[in-house]
């Protein structure tokens, strides 16, 4: 195990891999043959330093066939699925790491960061139900095709967006540029939101605020999406008081 580790401080990776596969085949259970770290472990350790997150996967997952709820070893399958952005797999590491140490009174700051992590993603569930709420509102109150006959499509957009959708709406209602401005605007904070939200799970080093921020950034998309569906709402008794008159 030793020279396993020297060899990858010294950037001899191949060499390091292949002694510990060797080691890996033979072990059997939670205890490495010296007592120290398992050996599967130990892989997926050095893969994940060396930038291969997925393989890294596959060797803590045979560490956990063998020692089921290693704490490390759950940490760091949570870590690699993240970093290979296999988001489920994170999450439901990440959840059964908070399971076992549950009660424990840990301080530790990987339990933090899995809190943190597993919180986040829920929080994103939410904004994207916000999100997707919103636009199957504004698509029913505006078809592509209609849409398409107002506004030219950028070179990469496939589509209208959701603020050209809004701002197709508020036109047809009459509604000036200047009162548009403010419901059109909250129409892109919130489409803008699931990709600024996903990101902030990967940019903020601080686990500290992390929670905290994410909370604060969904309570502000939501107040966003309800201001917007509360007008585009009214808008649509607008609309079905004219076709029925």
């Amino acid at each position: 195990m030793v020279s396993a580790w020297i060899d990858h401080a010294e950037g001899r990776n191949d060499e390091a891999t292949k002694t510990l596969r060797e080691i890996a085949t033979k072990e059997q259970g939670i205890f490495a043959p010296d007592g120290g770290i398992a050996a599967h472990e130990m892989l997926g350790e050095i893969l994940s330093e060396m930038g291969k997150p997925e393989e890294a996967l596959v060797e803590y997952e045979a560490e956990l066939k063998l020692s089921p709820n290693r704490f490390d070893s759950l940490y760091g399958a949570g870590h690699a699925a993240e970093v290979a952005k296999q988001m489920s797999k994170a999450t439901a590491y990440y959840q059964q790491v908070l399971k076992v140490c549950a009660g424990g009174g840990s301080t530790r700051p990987e339990l933090g960061y899995a809190k943190s992590f597993v919180s986040t993603v829920a929080k994103q569930g939410t904004t994207a139900e916000l999100r997707e709420v919103l636009r199957e509102l504004l698509d029913h109150l505006a078809p592509d095709d209609e849409v398409l006959k107002t506004v030219k499509l950028e070179k990469d957009q496939s589509g209208p967006t959701m603020k050209q959708k809004a701002t197709f709406i508020l036109k047809a209602r009459g509604v000036g540029e200047t009162a548009r401005k403010a419901p059109v605007d909250a129409v892109g904070a919130v489409e803008d939101s699931g990709s600024s939200l996903a990101r902030s799970v990967y940019t903020r080093g601080s686990v500290s605020t992390h929670v905290v921020t994410t909370r604060n950034e969904v309570l502000t998309i939501k107040a966003y999406a309800d201001a917007v569906l509360a007008g585009l709402l009214q808008i649509h008794k607008y609309l079905e008081s004219d076709r029925d008159a």
